[in-house]
C-alpha cells in the first residue's frame, strides 16, 4: 500500500498509433520521446473542447 503523502502516477496503457512517416523521423531525429509528446497532445486536444465549453457556458452561448 503506497504512502498517503506519496502522489501515485496515473496508470498508463499500451496502444497503437499511425503517425505521418516524416513526423516521426523528425521526432527521432529530435530524439523526442514519442510516448510524450503523444500523450502531451492528446491531453492538449482533450483539453481545449472542455475549455472551450466552459467559457461558452459562462458568457450564455451554450
Amino acid at each position: 500500500m503506497p504512502h498517503p503523502s506519496v502522489p501515485v502516477a496515473p496508470q498508463r496503457r499500451r496502444i497503437n498509433l499511425t503517425i505521418r512517416e516524416d513526423v516521426l523521423a523528425e521526432a527521432k531525429a529530435l530524439s523526442l520521446n514519442t510516448s510524450q509528446a503523444a500523450g502531451a497532445g492528446i491531453r492538449e486536444a482533450v483539453r481545449q473542447p472542455r475549455g472551450h465549453s466552459a467559457a461558452a457556458r459562462q458568457s450564455g452561448r451554450e
